[in-house]
């Protein structure tokens, strides 16, 4: 079942609805469609090595490193996609991909294997290249073993700054305008979330899409010490405000949070900031399920917590780039007393 909901422009409840009666009615547009061959998608790379140690051991940890499902979605999904050619065949067909990474072997060149080595813009703009060179295929082994995220670390990490320069661009007026009013913040959010919903102190946006789901959450509450950022404390919070503003479809179902699959850290982004990734559900409707993403930061200088979350419900594609999208959002949050990060290309 695909969920919908339905813009009420009194800005009455927006309730769960079937997407089945809205089929005829409703075309999503993809979010990767402008993605050609020749520039890549998202989240893809082009690896450029030879076939004998793409066939061995080493080609097996890059691939296997590219692939590592991302933790909580309800299907696995590679952290990134991945074209490999040979080198003879690195041409114009391919050195145009956003993401490269390109694995020489070569004991004469290269008699000791050192840190990737990154190249930026070389053949088009916003491109990343990463060069990762070795004597010989067991030393290539031994850095790919000992260093098992290396590579989508800084893939990932360049594909998130991307999104946050194209936020910074264009993005919701609305989520920017209505935050600011409401908790003095501001958020670059995707300029295809058009809805909005401000209820017990919570504001609720979404793009509103039949597929392709994405909302915010955006609410506060008092501070009184780096308890109150306490996993717990902010997993029933999360569930008190799901329960009163996102009812499902049907009586009596409302989101909550799968308290068996979630993530708690804590970092320094700008404030302290506890951080959430996990499966949210609904209450007596478990089959309707999706991953979210959740940033908690400390306002010391106002005694309170701001939260931003971002949610995804979409039951036939993959999940990632929605989830990524939203977490680099989350990221854009600035106070008053924040100055506006310099962000480097």
């Amino acid at each position: 079942m695909r969920l919908y909901y339905v813009k009420k422009t009194s800005m009455k409840p927006l309730y769960f609805v079937t997407y089945l009666s809205l089929f005829l009615g409703l075309c999503a547009c993809d979010p990767d469609s402008d993605a050609t061959p020749e520039s890549g998608g998202e989240y893809e790379v082009v690896v450029v090595m030879n076939n004998i140690a793409w066939d061995g051991n080493a080609g097996a940890l890059i691939r296997a490193q590219l692939s590592t499902p991302i933790p909580f979605l309800q299907q696995a999904e590679p952290s990134m996609n991945f074209k490999y050619v040979i080198p003879e065949q690195f041409n114009d067909s391919t050195k145009y991909a956003r993401n490269i990474l390109i694995v020489t072997i070569d004991k004469i060149q290269f008699p000791n294997i050192s840190s990737p080595k990154i190249t930026r813009n070389k053949w088009i703009d916003d491109q990343v290249i990463i060069y990762l060179n070795a004597p010989d295929e067991q030393t290539l082994e031994a850095f790919l073993t000992a260093n098992r995220t290396i590579l989508t670390d800084h893939f990932i990490n360049e594909e998130m700054k991307r999104t946050g320069l194209k936020l910074a661009k264009s993005h919701s007026n609305i989520v920017l305008d209505e935050t600011k009013k409401k908790f003095d913040i501001t958020i670059f959010a995707s300029a295809d979330i058009i809805s909005c919903k401000d209820t017990a102190g919570c504001l609720w946006f979404s793009n509103n899409a039949a597929t392709g789901r994405t909302d915010l959450l955006i609410y506060s509450f008092p501070y009184e010490n780096k308890e109150t950022l306490s996993v717990v404390n902010l997993i029933n919070k999360r569930d008190s405000i799901a329960k009163i503003m996102i009812p499902g479809f049907k009586a009596g179902t409302y989101m909550t949070t799968n308290r068996n699959n979630v993530n708690y850290s804590t970092t320094t982004i700008g404030k302290y900031c506890a951080i959430i990734h996990g499966l949210w559900y609904l209450q007596g409707d478990p089959g309707i399920s999706g991953p979210f993403v959740c940033y908690a930061r400390a306002d010391e200088l106002n005694k309170r917590v701001v939260v931003t979350e971002g949610f995804v419900y979409e039951p036939v594609r993959e999940k990632r780039n929605y989830i990524r999208t939203l977490e680099t959002t989350l990221q854009t949050v600035r106070f008053p007393d924040e100055q506006e990060p310099e962000i480097k290309q």
